[in-house]
């Protein structure tokens, strides 16, 4: 038998509990979606929650964003959220981040200890948080600041050597010292962009300098 939505109950007696996949169907109706293995979380009664305290809705978003940062107990196993889970969780987050109401105690201990890994430590263990936030580009390759950064480069530099007639070296020069860079960083940049080369500067490739 597999874990049922909604039974706090639940013990993961069955192996292949364990081996929940981000395949598992949604629920039938309007609830949140939750993983199989988790909880759903059910508010302290059923009258209808004040301004600021979290709906059913919001509950499961917060089980799911603790879930996240902190793992929890798959049966006799800790696990972390990953694939799809862990796309849900994170989209959950951004939810309970964005909301006007203020955010859960709980949740917010746990994002400030996995940026500086300071007490109080609130994982379910008790113990300081295994994990750390690191920060990186979405896109592998360059960072668009450094492609911009770059194309300012070459442009500079092609405005110095045609329009102005600056011998190259001069034309580098100016550039290093507009930008505060290397002559390196300007001839690393004019080899990453050699479409930008104006048809002009074929006439001057002789020209000393």
């Amino acid at each position: 038998m597999s874990a049922r939505h909604g039974d706090p109950d639940w013990e993961a007696n069955d192996p292949n509990d364990l081996n929940h996949s981000a395949a598992d169907e949604k629920p039938e109706g309007d609830g949140p979606w939750l993983p199989a293995f988790w909880p759903e979380p059910k508010p302290e009664s059923d009258c209808t929650p004040g301004e600021n305290e979290y709906d059913r809705e919001e509950l499961a978003n917060l089980t799911l964003a603790i879930g996240l940062l902190s793992g929890a107990w798959d049966g006799a196993a800790k696990r972390y959220l990953s694939g799809a889970d862990e796309k849900r969780a994170r989209k959950a987050l951004g939810r309970l981040l964005r909301n006007g109401k203020p955010l859960d105690s709980l949740l917010r201990y746990q994002l400030a200890e996995l940026f500086d890994h300071e007490p109080p430590h609130l994982s379910f263990e008790n113990a300081p948080m295994e994990r750390e936030i690191v920060f990186g580009f979405r896109r592998s390759g360059k960072p668009r600041d450094v492609t911009l950064r770059n194309l300012h480069l070459v442009s500079d530099y092609y405005r110095s050597l045609v329009e102005q007639g600056e011998p190259r070296k001069t034309a580098v020069a100016q550039v290093c010292k507009k930008y505060s860079v290397s002559d390196t960083a300007v001839k690393e940049a004019l080899r990453r962009n050699p479409s930008l080369k104006p048809k002009a500067v074929k006439k001057r490739i002789n020209r000393p300098g």
